[in-house]
């Protein structure tokens, strides 16, 4: 922008007038000011009005983090996707889900098996870990989750503080052998509808991936043992996105507007949000309604099984508005 200065047409005025009163010379000064001021004036005001700028009732889109690798193409507005969506889109290609808590119900004598196998690991290792302190770390990659805790309880081992990758790395161990006995003893079952989410899913095109942070070779046992018909699993680093971004490039999928992520944790949330895509908040894990919803994911349903009524009716050209009885996270 140019700075305000006289308009051209001002010096063509003359600097005095014998037979005006000082009143119109005032006057006429000043309309000779009143078509830079507009010239200005108009054209921030269309600007504005047509978000090329935000103004000053609007927010700034916030784009989504590309955190571990480069992330698929997308302008502002597709990272900025609706705060305040009734439905997912029409056009919804990709659903990554979460397993444990999520898919997988995994309470094992009132105990989700992971939290089970963590506590076990650590009290193999000689630390003693409440329940509360492993929820909170739910959702993470495994590994990272046991080096935070090591953090937390490593004093308990007293004496000479030991190397913390070593330290992780025997509890990780215990944690694997843990996890694998539970998996061979404890009955396996799916967060009810999850079969039939993934049917309906799978009916209107839209591809279904598992994003665990249990060992790759475990999932494939727990959907080979649960007969999942899925497009492929990968190995979440959660709240990293990485795990999103290598389900899009598996599936085809190249729009993060197309794609949805759904777990039960704070950290599936800041995956999905991460990524730039639609997530979907579950209740039938550890981690409360509260603390969800303080994670501003666009949905919070009270199971995976309640995603169907967050679809699009395919025959309809114009997406139908979903009830609040059905959607628990509408007032988002």
């Amino acid at each position: 922008f140019c700075s305000l200065g006289p308009h051209p047409m001002a010096e063509a005025l003359p600097t005095s007038f014998p037979s005006r009163g000082s009143a119109e010379r005032a006057r006429l000064r000043a309309r000779s000011l009143t078509l830079p001021l507009l010239v200005l004036t108009v054209p921030w005001q269309v600007w504005t009005r047509n978000s090329f700028l935000p103004g000053p009732s609007e927010e700034t889109p916030a784009k989504a983090a590309e955190v571990g690798g480069t992330s698929p193409e997308r302008s502002d507005d597709e990272a900025n996707i609706l705060q305040d969506a009734s439905l997912l889109p029409l056009s919804l290609k990709l659903a990554v889900f979460d397993l444990a808590g999520t898919t997988l119900d995994d309470d094992v004598d009132g105990q989700p098996l992971a939290v089970a196998a963590i506590r076990a690991a650590f009290t193999a290792a000689g630390m003693d870990v409440d329940e509360d302190s492993v929820t909170a770390v739910r959702g993470l990659e495994k590994k990272e989750a046991i080096r935070r805790l090591c953090r937390q309880f490593s004093h308990q081992l007293g004496g000479k503080p030991p190397d913390e990758e070593e330290l992780v790395d025997r509890v990780h161990g215990l944690f694997r052998e843990a996890l694998d006995e539970g998996l061979r003893t404890a009955p396996l079952k799916e967060v009810p509808g999850t079969s039939a989410v993934f049917a309906a899913l799978k009916a209107r095109g839209t591809q279904v991936v598992i994003a665990s942070g249990f060992a790759k070779e475990v999932v494939e046992e727990l959907v080979r043992r649960l007969g999942w018909k899925v497009d492929g699993l990968v190995s979440a680093k959660r709240p990293r996105p990485d795990s999103i971004f290598e389900a899009m490039a598996m599936t085809g999928v190249e729009n993060v507007r197309q794609v949805v992520k759904v777990g039960d944790t704070v950290a599936d949330i800041e995956e999905g949000k991460n990524a730039g895509v639609f997530t979907v908040a579950v209740l039938t894990g550890t981690q409360g309604e509260a603390k969800l919803r303080a994670a501003q994911p666009h949905f919070v349903l009270d199971s995976v099984a309640s995603l169907v009524h967050i679809l699009p009716d395919l025959t309809d050209e114009e997406p139908r508005a979903t009830s609040a009885a059905a959607l628990r996270g509408s007032e988002n």
